[in-house]
C-alpha cells in the first residue's frame, strides 16, 4: 500500500539517542540544582510578598481553603513542609519550598535538554538561563503556585521523551498519573495536553503493527475494512482497550485529593474560600467560574498579543534570544518534537492572552521552560562545530543572572509584611477594620493567623462582602459584632448589583456596630457612599478611623493623631511595593487636609513629609503649592506648581493654572494672571472660581 502524506511527513530520524545518563551527567544534573538553590536561598524573601503569598500562606498553615481553584495538593503539601521543616518563620519556610521546586524543575529543563542533544555545557547553560530569568526567580523566592507548577511541566515532558525512547507502556501511566496530580494543584500544565496528545499519538503511530491487507475494490467490503482498520487502530499503535482504560484509572485516582476542599469545608476553617462544601460551590469554584470578568473580547487580545511576545524580551536578555534559530536544523528531523513544543507555546500564549491580571508574566513560565530547552538545543549545534567556544558559552548565564540579580535579591524585602503591621499597630482593641482588597487583606491574614498577632481585630475585606464564605468566617472569629443582612448563595451571586450588595452589607455593619466598636476603612473605601456621607475620617496609621460629624470632635482627635510607620527593611521595591508605597505619602497628605484650614504651617509640614516618602504624588505637591498661598509664600507657590507642569502637564490642568493664576494675581502680575485663568477655564469651563478671579483681574487691569 501506498504511504500517504501523514506517514511521509513522520521523519525516520525521529528516534531520540537511547544512551542512558552516565554518572558524570547525572552529576551535573544536581549541580545545576544545587547552583538554583543556593542562589535562591541568598535571595530569598524573608517573609510574606505581595499577590498572593500572605493568603497561600496562611491557607497552607491553618488547612483552609485557597481562592479558585483551590490548590488542594499546594496546601496539603505546604502544611507538611511547613512542619517538617524548622528553619525560620512560616513564610520564609513556604518561600523555600518554592526555591526547591524551582530548583527541581531546573534540573529537570537539565535533563530534557541533555536527551535531546547529549551535551552537558548546552544543558547546564539552558537551566541556568531559566532559572536567572527574570519572572521564574521572582516566583522562586517567594511563596506562590507557579514553580511547583513548573517542575510538574518539565517532569512530564521528560517522561514523554523517555517514554518515546524505550516505548515503555509503564512510563504512559506514570505520565497520566503525574498530569492528573498536577491538575490537583493549578490547571497551567492543560498547556501541555494538545501537544501531549499529539506526541503521543503521533509516536504511537510511528511504532505500530503495519496492516497490510490491500483495501478491497466493491464498495461494501471497502467500507467493513475501513471501518475494521478503525477499530484496531488502538491495538496496532500499541494502545490497547485494557491500556487505555488503566491510563484512565491512574488518571482518576490523583483526582481525588480534590476531594479535600468539600471535606475541609464542612470543618468550617478559618479561611474557606469558596465555602465548596455543596456540589454546586464546589464546581463553581474548581472551574473558577468566579473569575470570568478577567476575559478580553478576541479584539482586544490580538492588541495584547502584540504586547506579551515581548515578556521574553524581558526575561531573556535580547543578545541569547537569537540563539534558538541557530537550532532549527535540529527539528528539521524531528518535526513530531518541533510540533509538541510548538503546540505547549502556542496555547499558552493563546489562554494567557485573554487574562487581564496584574502578574500575567507568570501564566508565561510554560513558554519560557520551551524557550530554554530551544536556546539549550541552538547552543548544542554551536559547541558540535565550535568546541572551543564552551567556555565562552558558560559565560552567558552571566547575562539573566547580572540583568535580574538586584530586581530578585529580596532579602530585605519587608515592605508586605511592614505594611501590615503599620495596619495593624494603630488599630484600638476590637475594631472593626474594613481593607479594600488583596494588598491589604492577605498581610492581615497572615499576621493575624499565623503569627497571631492582634487577634481581637475583625478584618473585613470590601471586595469579599458579598462573598457569605467572608462573612460566615467573621462570624465564628467574632460571634460578637452584628451582621443584620440576608445570606446569598455562592452561586447566585452573578445576578446580584455586586456593587450594590458591597455598599448594603459595608453601611449595615458599620452603622449596626458604630457604637460597639471602634472602625476603621482602608484608603481605597473611604469615599464609600455611606462612609465619606455620614462620618468624618481621621488617618490612624493607614486606615482611618470613622468619627461622628462633628467638627469639634474631629479637631480633638486630630490633636492626638501620631502618625508613625515602623520599618524593617527598604530593599527593592517591585511594581506592587512602589504602588503600596505611595499609601504612606497619601496618609500624610490627608493629614495634611485636616489641618489646612487650622494650622497652615502644620498642613505644609504634612505635605512635605508626604513628598519626602513618594516625590511623584502630585497631589501633594498641589496641596503644598496652595498651602503656600495661604501662607502668602508666593514663590514657593510657583516653584511647587512650575514642578507638577515639568512632571505631568495633563495632572489636574484646571487646579494647577488656577493656582498659578492665583500667585500672579496676588503678586500684581494681571496679564499673566488673566493668561492662567484662561487656561483654566479652557480645561473646566464650569470652574466659577476661576473665572471669577478672571474678571476681577481685567477690572484690576483696566484700573491701572
Amino acid at each position: 500500500m501506498k504511504k500517504g502524506w501523514f506517514v511521509k511527513w513522520l521523519s525516520k530520524y525521529e528516534v531520540i539517542d537511547q544512551e542512558p545518563f552516565r554518572k558524570i551527567d547525572c552529576l551535573f544534573g544536581f549541580f545545576v540544582f544545587f547552583i538554583a538553590f543556593s542562589v535562591y536561598l541568598h535571595t530569598l524573601t524573608p517573609t510574606i510578598g505581595f499577590h498572593d503569598s500572605g493568603e497561600l500562606i496562611t491557607v497552607a498553615w491553618t488547612l483552609g481553603i485557597a481562592h479558585p481553584p483551590g490548590y488542594p495538593f499546594y496546601t496539603i503539601f505546604g502544611k507538611l513542609w511547613t512542619t517538617l521543616i524548622p528553619i525560620g518563620n512560616v513564610a520564609f519556610r513556604m518561600n523555600m519550598q518554592s526555591a526547591l521546586f524551582a530548583s527541581l524543575a531546573a534540573m529537570m529543563v537539565y535533563f530534557i535538554t541533555l536527551k535531546l542533544t547529549r551535551k552537558i555545557i548546552p544543558s547546564i547553560v539552558a537551566s541556568l538561563i531559566l532559572a536567572f530569568s527574570l519572572t521564574f526567580w521572582e516566583q522562586a523566592i517567594i511563596a506562590e503556585k507557579y514553580t511547583l507548577n513548573a517542575f510538574f511541566a518539565t517532569l512530564i515532558i521528560f517522561i514523554l521523551l523517555k517514554w518515546q525512547e524505550i516505548m515503555s507502556q509503564k512510563l504512559l501511566l506514570v505520565f497520566s498519573f503525574i498530569l492528573s496530580l498536577s491538575f490537583t494543584h493549578h490547571f497551567q500544565t492543560i498547556y501541555l495536553v494538545p501537544g501531549s496528545i499529539l506526541f503521543i499519538l503521533a509516536i504511537s503511530w510511528k511504532n505500530r503493527k503495519m496492516f497490510n491487507r490491500r483495501i478491497p475494490r466493491p464498495i461494501l467490503q471497502k467500507i467493513k475494512f475501513l471501518i475494521l482498520r478503525f477499530a484496531t487502530l488502538p491495538l496496532r499503535m500499541n494502545l490497547s482497550l485494557s491500556f487505555i482504560l488503566k491510563m484512565v484509572l491512574v488518571f482518576v485516582i490523583p483526582l481525588s485529593l480534590w476531594l479535600y476542599l468539600p471535606l475541609r469545608a464542612n470543618q468550617d476553617p478559618i479561611f474557606n474560600w469558596g465555602d465548596p462544601r455543596n456540589l454546586d460551590n464546589f464546581i463553581i469554584h474548581i472551574l473558577v467560574k468566579s473569575y470570568t470578568g478577567y476575559f478580553l473580547s478576541i479584539k482586544e487580545s490580538l492588541i495584547r498579543l502584540s504586547s506579551h511576545l515581548g515578556f521574553f524580551t524581558l526575561q531573556f536578555n535580547k543578545y541569547i534570544l537569537w540563539i534558538p534559530i541557530i537550532g532549527i536544523p535540529f527539528f528539521l528531523k524531528r518535526k513530531i518534537l518541533l510540533f509538541f513544543f510548538l503546540l505547549i507555546f502556542i496555547v499558552n500564549v493563546l489562554h494567557s492572552i485573554r487574562f487581564t491580571i496584574v502578574n500575567i508574566y507568570d501564566y508565561y513560565i510554560p513558554s519560557f521552560i520551551i524557550m530554554s530547552i530551544i536556546i539549550g538545543i541552538g547552543l548544542s549545534f554551536i559547541v558540535r562545530f565550535l568546541p572551543f567556544l564552551s567556555f565562552f558559552i558558560l559565560l552567558l548565564v552571566l547575562f539573566p543572572y547580572l540583568s535580574n540579580h538586584f530586581q530578585n535579591t529580596r532579602t530585605k524585602f519587608f515592605f508586605s509584611y511592614d505594611y501590615g503591621m503599620n495596619i495593624l499597630r494603630p488599630l484600638k482593641k476590637e475594631a472593626i477594620a474594613f481593607s479594600y482588597g488583596d494588598y491589604d487583606a492577605f498581610p492581615l491574614w497572615y499576621l493575624q493567623h499565623v503569627e497571631e498577632r492582634r487577634k481581637d481585630i475583625a478584618s473585613l475585606t470590601w471586595m469579599f462582602l458579598p462573598c457569605d464564605w467572608h462573612i460566615g468566617s467573621a462570624k465564628r472569629l467574632h460571634p460578637n459584632i452584628s451582621f443584620p443582612f440576608s445570606s446569598i448563595a455562592y452561586k447566585d451571586l452573578k445576578y446580584h448589583n455586586i456593587g450594590g450588595v458591597i455598599q448594603e452589607r459595608l453601611n449595615k455593619i458599620i452603622t449596626s456596630n458604630f457604637d460597639m466598636y471602634p472602625i476603621y476603612a482602608g484608603h481605597g473605601i473611604r469615599q464609600e457612599k455611606g462612609i465619606a456621607d455620614n462620618f468624618s475620617l481621621i488617618p490612624d496609621g493607614l486606615f482611618f478611623k470613622l468619627l461622628p460629624k462633628d467638627e469639634k470632635r474631629l479637631t480633638e482627635e486630630l490633636e492626638k493623631t501620631k502618625i508613625v510607620f515602623l520599618f524593617q527593611g527598604k530593599g527593592f521595591k517591585d511594581r506592587v511595593a512602589s504602588d503600596v508605597w505611595k499609601n504612606y505619602a497619601l496618609i500624610y497628605n490627608e493629614v495634611g487636609n485636616l489641618y489646612r484650614q487650622k494650622d497652615v504651617d502644620r498642613a505644609i509640614a504634612e505635605y512635605k513629609k508626604a513628598l519626602s516618602i513618594d516625590s511623584s504624588c502630585l497631589a501633594s505637591r498641589l496641596n503644598l503649592a496652595f498651602a503656600y498661598i495661604d501662607k502668602k509664600n508666593y514663590n514657593e507657590a510657583k516653584n511647587e506648581l512650575e514642578k507638577i507642569i515639568k512632571e505631568d502637564k495633563n495632572f489636574n490642568p484646571t487646579l494647577v493654572h488656577y493656582g498659578l493664576g492665583l500667585v500672579y494675581q496676588k503678586e500684581g502680575n494681571f496679564r499673566e494672571a488673566i493668561e492662567e485663568y484662561n487656561q483654566a477655564l479652557k480645561s473646566d469651563p464650569n470652574n466659577e472660581r476661576a473665572r471669577q478671579c478672571l474678571e476681577q483681574c481685567k477690572i484690576l487691569l483696566d484700573k491701572e
